[in-house]
């Protein structure tokens, strides 16, 4: 007979330093966004004129899409349905996918443009604008 230890304190802390970190980090970015955006206002404007909403929205949808899926996944191993957490394992690898290719037309618009790290683009325009990007 086997024994699992689970450690579900250690799991938990494990869980909250995750989150307090992910905190840091995207609220570092909020904070740096908000300093820039409040320092090159016009470039800011002009700059977040080339994003496409669309595709940014569509980004959101299947993140959030996948998040769902993923906690059902979880769900059901918990109550000890197999199958159906494959499924939904399955189904988050297809929303990983579909996020993926997003993402490879929303990079391959913004090369098109010249819109990548040491363009010519990118030393031609504005500092605001090529700090936005």
């Amino acid at each position: 007979m086997s024994s699992v230890h689970k450690d579900y304190e250690g799991a938990k802390l494990g869980m909250w330093l995750f989150l307090f970190t992910e905190v840091l980090l995207f609220g570092g970015m909020f904070v740096l966004y908000s300093v820039y955006l409040h320092r090159y206002p016009t470039e800011y404007h002009e700059a977040g004129k080339e994003l496409n909403a669309f595709i940014g929205g569509l980004n959101t949808v299947v993140l959030l899409i996948s998040s769902y899926f993923v906690a059902l996944a979880i769900s059901f191993i918990q109550q000890g349905k197999q199958k159906k957490a494959i499924q939904f394992t399955y189904l988050t690898i297809i929303m990983a996918f579909l996020f993926l290719v997003n993402k490879f037309f929303e990079w391959k618009a913004k090369f098109g443009h010249g819109i990548y790290p040491g363009s010519e683009h990118l030393r031609e325009i504005p500092q605001g604008e090529s700090v936005f990007y």
